[in-house]
Protein backbone atom coordinates (compact mmCIF):
# COMPACT_ATOMS: atom_id res chain seq x y z
CA UNK A 1 0.00 0.00 0.00
CA UNK A 2 1.76 3.48 -1.08
CA UNK A 3 2.16 5.93 1.56
CA UNK A 4 -0.30 8.60 1.96
CA UNK A 5 1.14 12.42 0.78
CA UNK A 6 1.17 13.20 4.44
CA UNK A 7 3.54 11.03 5.59
CA UNK A 8 5.72 11.22 2.99
CA UNK A 9 9.44 12.55 4.12
CA UNK A 10 8.22 11.83 7.46
CA UNK A 11 6.76 15.06 7.86
CA UNK A 12 2.79 15.68 8.00
CA UNK A 13 1.68 18.75 5.93
CA UNK A 14 -0.48 20.82 7.57
CA UNK A 15 -3.95 21.95 6.40
CA UNK A 16 -4.13 24.73 4.27
CA UNK A 17 -6.76 27.52 5.66
CA UNK A 18 -9.36 27.94 4.07
CA UNK A 19 -10.02 30.39 1.71
CA UNK A 20 -11.65 33.97 2.71
CA UNK A 21 -15.49 33.93 0.32
CA UNK A 22 -15.75 35.96 -2.65
CA UNK A 23 -16.21 39.85 -1.56
CA UNK A 24 -19.03 41.54 -2.94
CA UNK A 25 -19.30 43.90 -5.96
CA UNK A 26 -18.99 47.07 -4.32
CA UNK A 27 -22.80 49.09 -5.07
CA UNK A 28 -22.69 51.50 -7.93
CA UNK A 29 -23.49 55.36 -6.56
CA UNK A 30 -26.67 56.90 -8.23
CA UNK A 31 -25.49 59.33 -10.86
CA UNK A 32 -24.67 62.69 -9.40
CA UNK A 33 -27.03 63.69 -12.84
CA UNK A 34 -30.11 61.86 -11.40
CA UNK A 35 -30.42 63.29 -8.05
CA UNK A 36 -29.93 67.12 -9.82
CA UNK A 37 -32.57 66.05 -11.65
CA UNK A 38 -34.83 65.14 -9.09
CA UNK A 39 -33.96 67.69 -6.93
CA UNK A 40 -34.66 70.21 -9.77
CA UNK A 41 -38.31 68.54 -10.87
CA UNK A 42 -39.89 68.93 -7.51
CA UNK A 43 -38.80 72.21 -7.32
CA UNK A 44 -40.32 73.42 -10.20
CA UNK A 45 -43.11 71.35 -9.88
CA UNK A 46 -43.58 73.26 -6.47
CA UNK A 47 -42.81 76.69 -8.21
CA UNK A 48 -45.37 75.69 -10.82
CA UNK A 49 -47.83 74.93 -7.94
CA UNK A 50 -47.54 78.46 -6.41
CA UNK A 51 -47.63 80.15 -9.99
CA UNK A 52 -51.03 77.77 -10.50
CA UNK A 53 -52.42 79.55 -7.31
CA UNK A 54 -51.29 82.82 -8.13
CA UNK A 55 -53.19 82.95 -10.87
CA UNK A 56 -56.19 81.67 -9.66
CA UNK A 57 -56.23 83.81 -6.81
CA UNK A 58 -58.38 87.06 -6.24
CA UNK A 59 -56.49 89.45 -3.89
CA UNK A 60 -57.96 90.63 -0.95
CA UNK A 61 -57.63 94.20 -0.35
CA UNK A 62 -58.17 96.49 2.79
CA UNK A 63 -59.48 100.23 2.28
CA UNK A 64 -59.11 102.89 5.21
CA UNK A 65 -60.37 106.39 5.32
CA UNK A 66 -58.34 109.22 6.62
CA UNK A 67 -60.72 111.20 9.40
CA UNK A 68 -59.66 114.75 9.71
CA UNK A 69 -60.90 118.15 10.72
CA UNK A 70 -61.86 121.19 9.12
CA UNK A 71 -62.95 124.60 10.22
CA UNK A 72 -65.97 125.36 8.64
CA UNK A 73 -66.22 126.04 4.80
CA UNK A 74 -62.67 125.43 4.45
CA UNK A 75 -60.85 123.69 1.63
CA UNK A 76 -60.19 120.17 2.38
CA UNK A 77 -58.34 117.04 1.20
CA UNK A 78 -60.25 113.78 1.72
CA UNK A 79 -57.65 110.57 1.73
CA UNK A 80 -57.95 107.12 1.56
CA UNK A 81 -55.48 104.22 1.24
CA UNK A 82 -55.39 100.83 -0.40
CA UNK A 83 -53.05 97.79 0.85
CA UNK A 84 -53.41 94.07 -0.15
CA UNK A 85 -55.11 92.31 3.21
CA UNK A 86 -52.01 90.15 4.02
CA UNK A 87 -50.88 88.22 6.34
CA UNK A 88 -49.14 90.11 9.59
CA UNK A 89 -46.86 93.39 8.40
CA UNK A 90 -47.04 92.24 5.01
CA UNK A 91 -49.30 94.94 3.53
CA UNK A 92 -47.63 96.13 0.30
CA UNK A 93 -49.44 99.26 -1.20
CA UNK A 94 -52.05 99.44 -4.42
CA UNK A 95 -51.43 101.68 -7.16
CA UNK A 96 -53.70 102.25 -9.83
CA UNK A 97 -56.84 101.66 -8.36
CA UNK A 98 -59.43 104.17 -8.55
CA UNK A 99 -61.75 105.66 -5.42
CA UNK A 100 -64.79 106.91 -5.19
CA UNK A 101 -65.45 109.63 -2.83
CA UNK A 102 -68.92 110.14 -1.82
CA UNK A 103 -70.90 112.99 1.19
CA UNK A 104 -73.85 113.24 2.87
CA UNK A 105 -75.24 117.02 2.54
CA UNK A 106 -76.12 117.05 6.22
CA UNK A 107 -74.57 116.77 9.05
CA UNK A 108 -75.28 113.78 11.53
CA UNK A 109 -78.23 114.35 14.38
CA UNK A 110 -78.41 112.92 17.76
CA UNK A 111 -82.08 111.63 19.33
CA UNK A 112 -83.78 114.42 21.39
CA UNK A 113 -81.10 116.69 21.65
CA UNK A 114 -78.67 114.72 22.21
CA UNK A 115 -75.24 114.60 20.91
CA UNK A 116 -74.98 111.86 17.55
CA UNK A 117 -73.60 108.63 18.28
CA UNK A 118 -70.48 107.07 16.62
CA UNK A 119 -71.33 105.34 13.08
CA UNK A 120 -71.04 101.84 11.99
CA UNK A 121 -68.88 101.80 9.03
CA UNK A 122 -70.61 98.64 8.06
CA UNK A 123 -73.95 100.68 7.44
CA UNK A 124 -71.83 101.76 4.38
CA UNK A 125 -73.30 104.94 2.57
CA UNK A 126 -77.18 105.61 2.54
CA UNK A 127 -79.52 106.68 -0.34
CA UNK A 128 -78.31 110.51 1.07
CA UNK A 129 -74.72 110.02 0.44
CA UNK A 130 -73.49 111.84 -3.54
CA UNK A 131 -70.55 111.45 -5.42
CA UNK A 132 -67.97 114.12 -5.26
CA UNK A 133 -65.54 112.60 -7.57
CA UNK A 134 -62.77 109.67 -7.53
CA UNK A 135 -58.79 109.71 -7.53
CA UNK A 136 -56.57 106.73 -8.85
CA UNK A 137 -54.39 105.91 -5.99
CA UNK A 138 -50.41 106.32 -5.98
CA UNK A 139 -47.24 104.70 -5.27
CA UNK A 140 -47.87 104.89 -1.59
CA UNK A 141 -51.80 103.46 -1.25
CA UNK A 142 -53.44 107.01 -1.60
CA UNK A 143 -56.13 108.26 -3.43
CA UNK A 144 -56.75 111.93 -2.80
CA UNK A 145 -59.66 114.34 -3.64
CA UNK A 146 -59.75 118.41 -2.84
CA UNK A 147 -63.15 119.71 -1.75
CA UNK A 148 -64.72 122.30 0.60
CA UNK A 149 -66.34 121.51 4.21
CA UNK A 150 -69.55 122.43 4.49
CA UNK A 151 -70.51 125.50 6.25
CA UNK A 152 -72.51 124.22 9.10
CA UNK A 153 -70.29 122.66 12.23
CA UNK A 154 -71.05 119.16 12.68
CA UNK A 155 -70.02 115.54 11.86
CA UNK A 156 -70.24 114.55 8.67
CA UNK A 157 -70.33 111.37 6.77
CA UNK A 158 -68.29 110.73 3.88
CA UNK A 159 -67.51 107.14 2.43
CA UNK A 160 -65.10 105.58 0.02
CA UNK A 161 -65.36 102.84 -2.31
CA UNK A 162 -63.03 101.10 -5.25
CA UNK A 163 -64.43 101.14 -8.62
CA UNK A 164 -63.97 99.17 -11.89
CA UNK A 165 -61.66 96.21 -9.51
CA UNK A 166 -63.88 93.35 -10.43
CA UNK A 167 -61.23 90.60 -9.29
CA UNK A 168 -60.38 92.75 -6.25
CA UNK A 169 -61.75 91.35 -3.32
CA UNK A 170 -62.12 93.97 -0.21
CA UNK A 171 -62.34 92.73 3.06
CA UNK A 172 -64.97 96.08 3.96
CA UNK A 173 -66.86 97.43 0.42
CA UNK A 174 -66.54 101.08 1.71
CA UNK A 175 -64.74 103.05 4.30
CA UNK A 176 -65.93 105.45 6.29
CA UNK A 177 -64.43 108.84 6.59
CA UNK A 178 -65.72 111.10 9.04
CA UNK A 179 -64.83 114.80 8.49
CA UNK A 180 -65.41 117.35 12.20
CA UNK A 181 -66.10 120.73 10.71
CA UNK A 182 -65.90 122.79 14.08
CA UNK A 183 -66.23 126.66 14.58
CA UNK A 184 -63.10 128.28 15.74
CA UNK A 185 -64.53 129.51 18.87
CA UNK A 186 -66.19 125.93 19.65
CA UNK A 187 -64.06 124.27 23.16
CA UNK A 188 -62.59 120.86 22.20
CA UNK A 189 -62.05 117.84 23.79
CA UNK A 190 -59.35 114.88 23.42
CA UNK A 191 -59.59 111.95 24.59
CA UNK A 192 -56.97 108.98 23.70
CA UNK A 193 -58.45 105.31 23.59
CA UNK A 194 -56.34 101.90 24.52
CA UNK A 195 -56.24 102.32 28.66
CA UNK A 196 -58.41 105.62 28.91
CA UNK A 197 -61.98 104.41 27.26
CA UNK A 198 -61.15 100.75 25.89
CA UNK A 199 -59.83 98.90 28.54
CA UNK A 200 -57.26 96.65 26.71
CA UNK A 201 -55.12 94.08 27.96
CA UNK A 202 -53.37 91.65 25.76
CA UNK A 203 -55.52 89.21 25.74
CA UNK A 204 -58.80 92.08 24.58
CA UNK A 205 -55.88 93.48 22.41
CA UNK A 206 -56.01 89.83 20.51
CA UNK A 207 -59.63 90.28 20.44
CA UNK A 208 -59.36 93.67 18.04
CA UNK A 209 -56.94 91.91 16.40
CA UNK A 210 -59.12 88.71 15.31
CA UNK A 211 -62.09 90.86 14.41
CA UNK A 212 -63.88 90.80 17.79
CA UNK A 213 -63.48 94.57 18.72
CA UNK A 214 -67.09 94.91 19.61
CA UNK A 215 -66.75 92.02 22.71
CA UNK A 216 -64.05 94.89 24.65
CA UNK A 217 -65.51 96.12 27.05
CA UNK A 218 -65.04 100.31 27.89
CA UNK A 219 -64.36 101.55 31.25
CA UNK A 220 -67.19 102.04 33.15
CA UNK A 221 -69.06 105.64 32.49
CA UNK A 222 -66.71 106.46 29.62
CA UNK A 223 -69.24 106.58 26.89
CA UNK A 224 -71.81 108.32 29.34
CA UNK A 225 -69.31 110.35 30.57
CA UNK A 226 -68.04 111.75 27.04
CA UNK A 227 -71.79 111.95 26.05
CA UNK A 228 -72.26 115.02 28.35
CA UNK A 229 -69.27 116.34 27.16
CA UNK A 230 -70.18 116.06 23.72
CA UNK A 231 -73.11 119.00 24.19
CA UNK A 232 -70.61 121.47 24.41
CA UNK A 233 -66.89 120.14 22.90
CA UNK A 234 -66.51 118.74 20.17
CA UNK A 235 -64.53 115.43 20.67
CA UNK A 236 -61.65 113.61 18.83
CA UNK A 237 -60.22 111.01 19.73
CA UNK A 238 -56.52 110.55 19.59
CA UNK A 239 -54.88 106.99 19.35
CA UNK A 240 -51.79 105.58 18.71
CA UNK A 241 -53.45 102.94 16.57
CA UNK A 242 -52.45 101.84 13.71
CA UNK A 243 -54.75 102.60 10.27
CA UNK A 244 -54.64 99.86 9.65
CA UNK A 245 -57.41 99.37 12.69
CA UNK A 246 -59.84 102.24 11.54
CA UNK A 247 -62.80 100.06 10.53
CA UNK A 248 -62.34 97.81 14.25
CA UNK A 249 -61.80 101.03 16.10
CA UNK A 250 -64.80 102.76 14.53
CA UNK A 251 -66.80 99.57 14.79
CA UNK A 252 -66.18 99.71 18.30
CA UNK A 253 -67.16 103.36 19.23
CA UNK A 254 -70.31 102.83 17.67
CA UNK A 255 -70.77 99.22 19.29
CA UNK A 256 -70.91 101.15 22.61
CA UNK A 257 -72.58 104.19 22.07
CA UNK A 258 -69.65 106.81 22.17
CA UNK A 259 -70.15 109.83 21.05
CA UNK A 260 -69.20 110.93 17.07
CA UNK A 261 -65.92 112.61 16.55
CA UNK A 262 -63.10 111.70 14.37
CA UNK A 263 -60.85 108.97 15.10
CA UNK A 264 -57.38 110.38 14.44
CA UNK A 265 -54.34 107.09 13.66
CA UNK A 266 -51.09 106.50 13.26
CA UNK A 267 -49.64 105.90 9.61
CA UNK A 268 -47.30 103.57 10.76
CA UNK A 269 -45.44 103.31 7.45
CA UNK A 270 -45.16 107.27 7.16
CA UNK A 271 -43.45 106.92 10.75
CA UNK A 272 -40.96 104.20 9.43
CA UNK A 273 -39.92 106.18 6.65
CA UNK A 274 -39.67 109.22 8.82
CA UNK A 275 -37.89 107.14 11.71
CA UNK A 276 -40.56 108.49 14.21
CA UNK A 277 -41.95 106.13 16.60
CA UNK A 278 -42.89 107.44 19.92
CA UNK A 279 -46.34 107.40 20.34
CA UNK A 280 -45.96 110.62 22.54
CA UNK A 281 -44.15 112.75 19.58
CA UNK A 282 -47.10 111.65 17.11
CA UNK A 283 -49.94 112.75 19.75
CA UNK A 284 -47.95 116.23 20.63
CA UNK A 285 -47.39 116.60 16.98
CA UNK A 286 -50.97 116.26 15.74
CA UNK A 287 -52.43 118.75 19.25
CA UNK A 288 -49.79 121.17 17.52
CA UNK A 289 -50.35 121.12 14.24
CA UNK A 290 -53.89 119.83 13.49
CA UNK A 291 -56.10 121.13 16.65
CA UNK A 292 -54.32 124.09 19.02
CA UNK A 293 -53.09 126.00 16.26
CA UNK A 294 -57.01 126.37 14.75
CA UNK A 295 -58.93 125.61 17.77
CA UNK A 296 -57.36 127.54 20.82
CA UNK A 297 -59.47 126.45 23.31
CA UNK A 298 -58.76 123.14 23.60
CA UNK A 299 -60.58 122.41 27.14
CA UNK A 300 -59.37 119.22 28.24
CA UNK A 301 -56.67 116.29 27.22
CA UNK A 302 -57.44 112.50 28.69
CA UNK A 303 -55.16 109.75 28.63
CA UNK A 304 -53.65 107.09 30.75
CA UNK A 305 -49.98 107.90 30.21
CA UNK A 306 -46.37 109.95 30.62
CA UNK A 307 -46.34 110.05 27.16
CA UNK A 308 -50.26 111.07 26.94
CA UNK A 309 -49.47 114.12 29.62
CA UNK A 310 -46.66 115.34 28.31
CA UNK A 311 -48.23 115.84 24.95
CA UNK A 312 -50.77 117.56 26.38
CA UNK A 313 -48.73 119.82 29.12
CA UNK A 314 -46.37 120.32 26.17
CA UNK A 315 -49.37 122.20 24.28
CA UNK A 316 -50.60 124.11 27.18
CA UNK A 317 -53.82 121.62 27.69
CA UNK A 318 -54.95 120.67 30.90
CA UNK A 319 -55.39 117.03 30.91
CA UNK A 320 -56.61 114.00 33.61
CA UNK A 321 -54.64 111.15 33.69
CA UNK A 322 -56.17 107.50 34.72
CA UNK A 323 -53.32 106.48 37.09
CA UNK A 324 -50.59 108.77 39.13
CA UNK A 325 -48.13 109.92 36.60
CA UNK A 326 -47.43 113.53 38.31
CA UNK A 327 -44.57 112.52 40.08
CA UNK A 328 -42.93 111.73 36.86
CA UNK A 329 -43.60 115.32 34.98
CA UNK A 330 -41.32 118.02 35.18
CA UNK A 331 -42.22 120.59 37.66
CA UNK A 332 -43.26 123.12 34.98
CA UNK A 333 -46.09 120.84 34.27
CA UNK A 334 -47.70 119.57 37.35
CA UNK A 335 -50.07 122.09 37.67
CA UNK A 336 -51.60 120.87 34.38
CA UNK A 337 -52.13 117.43 35.27
CA UNK A 338 -54.52 115.56 37.04
CA UNK A 339 -54.72 112.26 38.48
CA UNK A 340 -57.85 109.90 38.55
CA UNK A 341 -58.86 106.72 39.47
CA UNK A 342 -61.69 105.95 37.28
CA UNK A 343 -64.28 107.74 34.72
CA UNK A 344 -66.69 109.22 38.32
CA UNK A 345 -62.94 111.12 38.79
CA UNK A 346 -62.77 112.05 35.08
CA UNK A 347 -66.24 113.54 35.26
CA UNK A 348 -65.79 115.76 38.32
CA UNK A 349 -63.08 117.33 36.57
CA UNK A 350 -64.03 117.74 33.02
CA UNK A 351 -68.01 118.94 33.72
CA UNK A 352 -69.04 121.77 35.56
Amino acid sequence: MPPRPADMGGQRRAASPPSPPPARPAAVPRPLAWRLFVIVSIQLGFLGAILFLSACYTPSAKLTALDLLSLPGERVELRAKIEVDGPGLFNPDLKGVELEFLGAAAAAQGQGGAPPVSRDPREGPGPDAAALGSGSSGADGFARLDTVAPSAPGIYSYWVRARGQPNLKLREPAALLTLAVIAKEQPVLITDIDGTICGTRVARLQRILADEAEEVEPLPDAAAVLTQAARKDAVIYLTARSTYLAHRTKRWLAAHGFPAGPVLMRDLHAQWTSLSFSEGDFKERVIHDEVKRRWPEVRWGIGNTLGDALAYAENGVRAVIIGDVRSQLPDRYRDLVRSARDWTEVKGAILP
